[in-house]
């Protein structure tokens, strides 16, 4: 998945999707669902930047609802972050602060400081796609003042940017130059880290990632291969407790033969049959726990519907096997 981050970092934004679209296929087929919204997210931009803004769109909106089902706040962030952008540049600019405020309302919630801030931006970058520059001017300041507290020279050197481009619109031209100044040095700050460095850790994280997807791939074979095994040994089970009460049928209607008094063939009817019903019980139990999901009220009902069933029928096989037990004795 992180060689896709690298190859969009390096602008190879054809084989960054290949190397997205490969990862999604995996980790569709592991049922991996963070995964999968991760990729969808990263794919999506990738449509963004190659300009197929429709499918970019689309694909937002798969992670989001992943995420959104994973209850994952700081992935639900990151999406609406990214579709606000998409549709910043295709003009809904409601829409857009809709998902930014949506955004801003889960970073506040989880405590995400530098999301905060970010939202502010994101905010500030919006106003000023509208040429509504004071809007944009308490937004982008709002985030600079939070910036301040952080160590991350990315969003100052973009507020810088932004700040520039907003002083400039309100005809500042002395704290539009001081912004681009600010901007410019921020710029040759980030550049001078080295891309080394950056490459290593995306290196690491994606071996982190790779082994975290193995482990999990490793648990989910092995619990496959537990439930299989114990599926062939609960069914040899099942089979051998039929045989053994098909069984013990004949060997009751051939109980004449063995001249069997009335009353053990009664008692013989009544253990066959409690065992048949402790089968059944058995056998329907994980069908039972699955519907009323543990309720042990609901599974009392049933199992007490099972019984309930199971008289009549009783009744019925144990006057019949009687009679063929005692040659139509009864």
């Amino acid at each position: 998945m992180n060689i896709g981050v690298i190859y969009s970092g390096q602008g190879l934004q054809y084989k960054a999707k290949e190397m997205y679209e490969k990862s999604l296929a995996l980790l569709e087929e592991d049922g991996y669902e963070r995964g999968v919204a991760v990729v969808l997210n990263n794919l999506a931009a990738i449509y963004q930047m190659l300009g197929d803004l429709d499918s970019s769109k689309q694909l937002y909106e798969l992670s989001l609802k992943i995420r959104e089902g994973l209850g994952d706040n700081y992935g639900i962030a990151r999406t609406l972050d990214n579709m606000s952008e998409l549709l910043r540049i295709q003009s809904e600019f409601q829409d857009a602060e809709h998902a930014i405020r949506r955004s801003f309302a889960i970073k506040k919630k989880i405590g995400f400081t530098q999301g905060v801030a970010n939202s502010y931006l994101d905010l500030a970058q919006l106003y000023l796609s509208q040429k509504s520059f004071k809007k944009a001017k308490l937004n982008a300041d709002t985030a600079w003042q939070i910036a301040q507290n952080l160590e991350h020279v990315q969003i100052k050197r973009d507020l810088s940017l932004v700040l520039y481009q907003i002083e400039k619109g309100l005809g500042n031209y002395q704290e539009s130059l001081a912004m681009h100044e600010s901007y410019l040095l921020l710029e040759d700050s980030i550049q001078s880290e080295g891309l080394k460095e950056k490459l290593a850790k995306q290196e690491a994280h994606f071996e982190f990632e790779k082994a975290q997807i193995i482990k999990e791939q490793k648990l989910k074979e092995q619990m496959l291969i537990e439930k299989q095994a114990t599926e062939r040994r609960d069914l040899l089970q099942y089979a051998i407790i039929l045989i053994v009460l098909l069984l013990a049928f004949v060997f009751i209607i051939s109980a004449s033969r063995f001249q069997l008094k009335a009353s053990q063939v009664e008692g013989l009817c009544f253990l066959v049959f409690l065992i048949f019903f402790e089968f059944i019980l058995v056998f329907a139990d994980p069908y039972v726990e699955e519907w009323t999901g543990g309720a042990p009220g609901f599974k009392l009902a049933i199992n007490s519907g099972l019984a309930l069933l199971i008289i009549p029928v009783h009744g019925f096989f144990e006057k019949l096997l009687k009679r063929k037990a005692l040659n139509e004795v009864y």
